[in-house]
C-alpha cells in the first residue's frame, strides 16, 4: 500500500482540475492506497457547501482524508455549515 498526497490549489468553479484530482484520488483509494487531499489557496473553496463539497464529503466517507490551509485564507473562504 502506498500513500498519496495530492495538492489542490484550483477552485472547482473555473476549472475541471479539482474533479480530475478527486477522481485520481478515488481510483487510488479503491486500489488500497492511502490518499490525502491538501486544499490550499483557491482549492480551499472546494470545501464549501456545493456540488463539489458534497463530492468531498462522499470521498471522505470512502476513506480519503483532506486537510485545509489554516490562517487568513481559511477564515476568508470557508463558511462550512
Amino acid at each position: 500500500m502506498s500513500s498519496l498526497l495530492m495538492v489542490l490549489s484550483k477552485d472547482p468553479y473555473t476549472t475541471e482540475i479539482p474533479d480530475l484530482v478527486l477522481d485520481i484520488g478515488l481510483n487510488a483509494k479503491e486500489k488500497g492506497n492511502n490518499v490525502t487531499l491538501y486544499l490550499i489557496e483557491d482549492g480551499v473553496t472546494a470545501a464549501r457547501k456545493s456540488e463539489f463539497g458534497t463530492k468531498l464529503q462522499s470521498a471522505q466517507k470512502k476513506g480519503i482524508k483532506y486537510m485545509l490551509t489554516t490562517g487568513q485564507c481559511f477564515q476568508d473562504r470557508l463558511p462550512i455549515n
